[in-house]
């Protein structure tokens, strides 16, 4: 590479990219969203913006994705589109890009072709210049034995008479180019990754990597070709010639924009004080982002003229690439060298790269001086599957514990105002409301009459009859403060009846938490006995049963379900609560065998093998079992 005018040059004569290529909001390439350079060759970024215009300035190339790597698959592919510069291009109605691959503009099996060729012309100059040496030093050898025999006089003749003065030669030639200096030894050549589709019968290289099914789940993984091969079979399947990478999850994503501020509803009566809500637990915070991956190697440039014979210079050290390793105790890394270990952050493995030249005396997740771990970005979310149909009705279930006090909702748009009803318990005391503005100073009324003497107090009001809902909320107790509050709903549709049956659907009550599965919640008193009950997730689509029957309840038979629960044991507070679907598929029966599925009850942690932990009764007596991580796709017994 050299410069030209200020501009980088490849051997070629084209400009390498030198210039950012920017990104913009609008197809008038005027507002900046960021801009991106080219550091030690291609680059791979993920967009933090949606881009519409591409400025590629000249000498540069960007190729758009509108997926990232892990989220394609063959029914749902990634497009692509290459822009090279100097160009811009609107992406509007083409392309909505979610990452971006920047590199130089340039072919480099014809930079290497050129490199040799010169290599080559090279050596046949040093050729002819050994040839020009050895002649030029025969001759000094031949001049210097005549000057001595002259010296000696072995050559001397008779005297002779002196000759007229001569006339002054001209100058002589310019003498031959000087000894040509040892030739260096020549670098190891750089080794790094290449992006490959997969085929059958295509030979692979050290190095090529593709994107496919992978061996471990119902996703992609990356695989890395160990040396050169041709593929036989899908790379899940072949151990031997690929070394599968699974990234662990990524930090969880930003929340949403928030939605339009509704109308704004009629006032409603002052509600009754209750008491102070617990404080909220405080969430745990989130993990540090990892360092990002180091650029692939830039082309090298084009070799210069031959100089004049100068001092023999140090030994250059050679160039640094990726090297794909395979890990053993005792063995010396050298730096570039790379290579799949368990991680150091879960269970799952990593990339390792060698910093330096050492031998390696423990493993790589121990060795943080020698080893630099690499771990990628999460994917982006999946959409949400298809409601399932609902199921059959099971039976009541006894009450569980109280929960612990989720975090405070959002207020509630006001509802309209309902007929006066018998005062009830005193509630749990509400969140402060806002402060309305000040009215008008109203006109002074009439004077009043004197007040007739106090009458006996009334007797008390009778104790209403029938159904009472006095709490009910959708998505508020597992999808944090993205909930609503659905209290007049259930009491308008069920208030006042001996039972009711409510289908709950988010299509009339709205969905607050898009991508939650949201449980329903609800608490109803029967005079002054009260009762609650909530629907697993997704509780759109089920059916709750409320009851003021006072006959006692017959002992249930058979399977009773009393908890069930997906990673919560080993995965922290990412777990999701399975009551109510392993108690829609096995109470009442005798015996129930139940497969666990995480793409019917949805994966609450990603990247975390989870473990299932279940508990039922059968009368009086009651068990608990436990299926070990990963336990998707393992099936449960339960017995009476």
């Amino acid at each position: 590479m050299h410069l030209h005018n200020g501009v980088a040059k490849d051997v070629g004569g084209a400009a390498l990219c030198s210039e950012p290529i920017t990104f913009y909001e609008d197809c008038r390439y005027q507002s900046v969203l960021e801009k991106m350079r080219v550091v030690d060759g291609a680059t791979v970024h993920k967009l933090k913006s949606k881009v519409k215009g591409v400025i590629v300035p000249d000498g540069c190339k960007a190729v758009l994705y509108s997926k990232s790597s892990l989220d394609f698959t063959s029914k749902h592919p990634s497009h692509a589109m290459s822009i090279l510069g100097p160009d811009k291009a609107c992406l509007v109605g083409h392309l909505d890009a979610v990452a971006v691959e920047v590199s130089h503009n340039v072919d480099i099996f014809k930079l290497f072709n050129k490199v040799e060729a010169s290599e080559k012309l090279a050596e046949v100059g040093e050729k002819r210049a050994e040839a020009s040496e050895k002649r030029a030093s025969k001759f000094e050898a031949e001049l210097q034995s005549i000057e001595t025999k002259i010296s000696h006089g072995a050559l001397r003749g008779p005297t002779g008479a002196p000759g007229k003065d001569g006339v002054d030669g001209a100058p002589g030639k310019r003498g031959e180019r000087g000894l040509t200096g040892e030739k260096g030894e020549k670098g190891t050549d750089g080794v790094g990754l290449h992006l490959k589709s997969f085929k059958l019968g295509v030979t692979y290289n050290k190095g090529d990597y593709v994107f496919e099914d992978s061996s471990k789940g119902d996703h992609h993984s990356m695989f890395i070709a160990k040396h050169s091969f041709k593929a036989k079979q899908r790379p899940k399947n072949d151990h031997p010639n690929w070394s599968e990478f699974e990234a662990p999850q990524g930090e969880k994503g930003s929340n949403g924009e928030p939605g339009k501020e509704g109308k704004e509803g009629a006032k409603g009566k002052d509600g009754a004080k209750g008491s102070k809500g617990k404080d909220g637990v405080d969430g745990a915070p989130g993990k540090p982002g990892s360092n990002g991956k180091d650029g692939v190697d830039g082309a090298p440039g084009k070799r210069g003229e031959r100089g004049l014979t100068g001092e023999k210079g140090e030994k250059g050290t050679d160039g640094v690439g990726l090297h794909l390793k395979s890990f053993k105790l005792g063995v010396t890394y050298n730096k570039g060298d790379y290579v799949f270990e368990d991680s150091s952050k879960g269970d799952h493995h990593s990339m390792f790269i060698a910093k330096h030249s050492f031998k390696a005396k423990q493993r790589p997740k121990n060795d943080h001086p020698n080893w630099s771990e690499f771990e990628a970005p999460q994917g982006e979310k999946g959409s949400n599957g298809k409601e399932g149909k609902e199921g059959p009705k099971g039976k009541d279930g006894t009450n569980g514990k109280d929960g612990v006090d989720g975090a405070p909702g959002k207020r509630g748009e006001p509802g309209s105002n309902g007929k006066d009803g018998v005062d009830g318990a005193p509630g749990k005391r509400g969140e402060r409301g806002l402060t309305g503005e000040k009215g008008e100073k109203g006109p002074a009324g009439p004077k009043g009459k004197d007040a007739p003497k106090p009458s006996p107090a009334p007797a008390p009001a009778p104790q209403p009859s029938g159904i009472r809902v006095t709490e009910a909320s959708y998505g508020y107790y597992n999808c944090g403060r993205r909930g609503s509050s659905q209290t007049n709903n259930l009491a308008r549709a069920c208030n006042g009846k001996d039972s009711c049956s409510y289908r709950v659907n988010h299509g009339s009550i709205g969905d607050p938490a898009g991508g939650c599965p949201k449980q329903y919640h609800y608490k109803w008193c029967c005079g002054s006995k009260c009762h609650e009950g909530k629907l697993g997730s997704e509780a759109s689509g089920k059916t709750l049963r409320m009851s003021c029957h006072h006959a006692p309840a017959p002992q249930a038979r058979g399977i009773q379900i009393t908890s069930a629960s997906y990673g919560f044991h080993n995965c922290g507070r990412r777990g999701s609560h399975q009551k109510s679907n392993l108690a829609a598929a096995c109470n009442g029966k005798s015996s129930c065998s139940y497969r666990i599925n995480h793409n019917s009850i949805g994966d609450p942690a990603g990247g975390c093998p989870k473990q299932y932990h279940y508990a039922w009764c059968c009368g009086s007596k009651c068990q608990k079992g436990v299926a070990g991580a990963e336990a998707s796709g393992k099936t449960i017994s339960l017995h009476c």
